[in-house]
């Protein structure tokens, strides 16, 4: 879906932590 704006709000203390947490549940993220 184009133009679809999706926000995750998690309890990391960093961004690195999150991008771990995300990616093991197969976040698709955009490269």
């Amino acid at each position: 879906i184009w133009g679809m704006d999706v926000i995750v709000c998690t309890s990391a203390q960093s961004d690195e932590e999150a991008r771990v947490l995300l990616r093991g549940f197969n976040f698709p993220f955009r490269t």
